[in-house]
């Protein structure tokens, strides 16, 4: 719950699922701009299961192999989920978001446990420090100017992560927060919701709703708030599918031309999603930057500094 607002609620009663919008090349200053962070602001310096093996041999004489980690790093992030939803919050044995990637840790290399072996703590205090910094992540080159003009033409910004507390020492860590207010930072772990669910990015719009724009906006104008939020992210169903079900705008980024927006010029259509598909074919529209134009509210981008280009906030 984000300032008194249920989960369970549809933002400002609309029904926004099945609301589709013609294709323009127009789009009005945001009301909020969302932005995943991890594939998206950020990316790891190395894979992470290499930095993991790295640490845990050269450091801790610990060997496991890049292979063994990466098959089964997964499997046990799983199952601690399923064991201890939303990294242990609220659970007896779970004190904090740390001790839950403690006990991946330890699970992960088959080690004695952190609380009773002293070089497992040290392993797990080792590769949590290592992860919330410029060791192990980068920021792609476009973020840092795409930001800072965002920010110099007054563009409400946040943060929208499927993490835990972290995620703020990272910002930080990597200068990013002074783009984001503390408040405008919204975690799974603190809303109780993951993307992609709807009642994630409900929290979101009501939480941002009710404290930059209540006082200025008359409740008639919220749903053109709504309509006017915008989420960015690298994963298709977390952020893009899932802002659109929401009734927001989707902006899906593709840096690699990964996906089949860019291999086949087409929607992905190994799922089917209801209310984001539109009801006669779409005629994509892409320039010579690589960026398609699906609807009003979805778009598919190669880089962040499209965003200005969306906008018309180009120098």
């Amino acid at each position: 719950m984000i300032s008194g607002v249920p989960l369970t609620s549809h933002p400002f009663n609309l029904d926004n699922l099945q609301k589709i919008r013609e294709t323009s090349d127009e789009f009005p200053k945001p009301s909020l701009l969302s932005f995943d962070v991890f594939g998206t602001l950020y990316t790891p310096k190395e894979p992470v299961p290499v930095q993991y093996h790295k640490i845990a041999s050269q450091e801790f004489g610990i060997n496991k192999s890049v292979e063994d980690i990466t098959k089964e790093f997964p499997k046990i992030y799983a199952a601690l989920q399923r064991e201890y939803p939303n990294y242990g919050k609220g659970t007896v044995e779970i004190a904090s978001s740390d001790e839950w990637w403690s006990e991946l840790i330890v699970r992960l290399f088959g080690i004695e446990h952190y609380k009773d072996n002293e070089i497992s703590a040290q392993l797990c205090t080792r590769l949590l420090d290592h992860f919330v910094g410029d060791e192990a992540y980068s920021v792609y080159d476009d973020v840092v100017p795409t930001l800072t003009t965002l920010k110099e033409h007054g563009i409400k910004m946040a943060v929208s992560s499927n993490s835990d507390g972290r995620v703020r020492q990272i910002l930080n860590n990597l200068g990013l927060s002074q783009f984001f207010e503390n408040e405008n930072i919204y975690l799974s772990y603190d809303v109780g919701a993951s993307k992609p669910q709807r009642s994630f990015y409900d929290s979101v719009a009501c939480g941002f709703y009710e404290r930059e724009f209540r006082r200025r906006l008359p409740l008639k104008l919220k749903g053109k708030f709504l309509e006017n939020c915008w989420h960015v992210g690298d994963d298709y169903k977390k952020d893009f599918i899932g802002p659109i079900q929401a009734g927001w705008n989707g902006i899906f980024i593709d840096r690699d031309h990964s996906s089949e927006f860019f291999r086949q010029r087409r929607l992905p259509e190994k799922e089917s999603y209801p209310g984001c598909s539109v009801s006669q074919p779409v005629q994509h529209k892409h320039n010579e930057k690589e960026m398609l134009l699906l609807a009003n509210n979805r778009i598919v981008i190669t880089g962040l500094g499209q965003l200005l280009e969306i906008f018309k906030l180009e120098e």
